[in-house]
């Protein structure tokens, strides 16, 4: 072979070896490029699911807060009471929704939304909702989209409301009941509760009493005695650990002010000293002028608003039927020349059972009170039925024997004592009527929510 030859052969190896060279330095990059291309599809894809997933969550929270400001909230103020009203809420929202990926779950602290699905079923966020006190509803959203989640949380404050509404009695005054009272909740013993603001002795439970609920005494100084063999929250009276259902300097808001500005302007027809009350008659939205002292029996039958200027002695006898609210002029002082007396047979009925015609329509909307008199005695005697609405008086008594259901319960705004005994039997019932009731300046409850706790995870 000649020089030249082997020359040519020498170079063509050389550029064999350079192009297969440089081959694998192009599959090489190919390959680095490949994955390079694959890995940033993987972070795009991941950084997707972690914005749908926070967007989900996002999405969650303001679907959350668009339910929960809406939500019907008992007037209660208790932590039990909210979380089963929200409970029955949602479940009467959202159960049987399509988009709903299971079962509503509530164990009486905690509320688990499961996943509700938005635009497919690989996107969803759920819910989780528990109260830490009375006034705070936490809430926690979970967004999910895939397999990626992200959590959002913010509080709901509760506004409105007031807690005195959840008490059987409540009293600015000292509370005795004695010899055989029974104070029952209708539907739960903490229906049944007492509350006292009386600086000294603020209770006095004797003999054989029934009370289904706790004892509350605002003053840290006040006392409480206790002594008989009946029963309180469901413990004998003389067992030491029924000392563990009295609570001592336990404040509350102040009572709530009576307001009957909304009722006094349907009290147009005049009862005075010439007007006849007694026999089978029939009154409608009536006013009783000052001093008029008159007495309603023998079948007389009164319908919508009884307005009471003071002074005055009203009695409801025997045979009378009242359909709608009695309410009075006055302030909450208590004057000795004001009562509202009921006698054996006396029949009351909320405004919610008047007749549904135009001339009530807008009275029957204003429901939740029976006696707005904070400046009146109010007797009852032999009473027995039901009480529909909220009994706000000066002071309260209970003679003879009463036996009765009170839709609402009772507000006594002097410090004179409350007395219940002689075999009177109480049941408190608060399911009747939602809402603040009508005729005091209360405002609604409602659930606020508050940008200053949100968080993310």
């Amino acid at each position: 072979m000649n020089r030249c030859s082997a020359k040519t052969e020498g170079r063509r190896g050389f550029a064999f070896l350079a192009a297969l060279a440089m081959v694998t330095v192009l599959a090489t990059l190919s390959v680095a490029v490949c994955w390079q291309v694959r890995s940033s599809l993987l972070q795009s894809r991941n950084l997707q699911r972690i914005q749908g997933a926070r967007l989900q969550a996002e999405s969650g929270l303001s679907y959350m807060c668009h339910l929960l400001t809406r939500a019907p909230v008992p007037i209660t103020i208790k932590v039990q009471d909210t979380m089963n009203s929200l409970a029955g809420y949602f479940q009467d929202r959202l159960a049987g929704a399509s988009a709903l990926q299971g079962q509503i779950q509530y164990d009486g602290t905690t509320i688990q939304l499961p996943p509700i699905a938005t635009s497919d079923a690989d996107q969803s966020f759920s819910a989780t909702l528990w109260m830490p006190d009375a006034r705070t509803l936490c809430v926690g959203v979970t967004g999910r989209c895939g397999p990626v989640t992200r959590s959002h949380q913010m509080d709901f404050t509760l506004v409105g409301g007031h807690p005195i509404f959840g008490f059987g009695m409540s009293s600015k005054g000292p509370i005795c009941l004695e010899n055989t009272v029974s104070v029952r909740g209708a539907n739960d013993p903490t229906e049944a509760r007492l509350l006292s603001m009386s600086p000294d002795q603020a209770f006095r439970l004797m003999d054989m009493l029934t009370l289904d609920g706790d004892v509350y005494a605002t003053d840290p100084n006040a006392q409480v005695l206790i002594n008989g063999i009946g029963t309180i929250a469901g413990t004998p009276m003389d067992d030491p650990s029924v000392w563990d259902h009295v609570h001592i300097g336990e404040g509350v808001p102040n009572f709530p002010e009576v307001d009957t500005s909304a009722f006094e302007g349907f009290a147009t027809n005049i009862v005075d000293a010439d007007t006849i009350t007694s026999g089978d008659k029939k009154f409608t939205n009536i006013r009783i002028k000052a001093g008029t002292n008159p007495t309603f029996a023998n079948g007389a039958k009164l319908d919508g608003v009884v307005f009471i200027e003071q002074p005055n002695q009203v009695t409801f006898a025997e045979g009378t039927t009242i359909t709608g609210v009695i309410c009075t002029d006055g302030t909450s002082t208590l004057s000795k020349d004001n009562q509202i007396k009921f006698e054996l047979n006396t029949h009351s009925y909320g405004v919610d059972a008047l007749p549904d015609t135009a001339e009530f329509h807008e009275l029957r909307q204003m429901t939740g009170s029976f006696i707005l008199a904070p400046d009146f005695t109010v007797r009852f005697e032999n009473e027995s039925g039901v009480i529909n609405g909220m009994i706000a008086a000066g002071h309260v008594k209970f003679e003879n024997s009463f036996h009765g259901t009170l839709c609402g319960g009772i507000l006594s705004y002097s410090t004179v004592e409350i007395m219940a005994e002689n075999m009177s039997d109480f049941t408190i019932d608060h399911s009747k009527y939602g809402g603040v009731p009508s005729g005091f300046n209360v405002d609604k409850p409602r659930l606020v929510p508050d940008s200053s706790t949100y968080t993310e995870h």
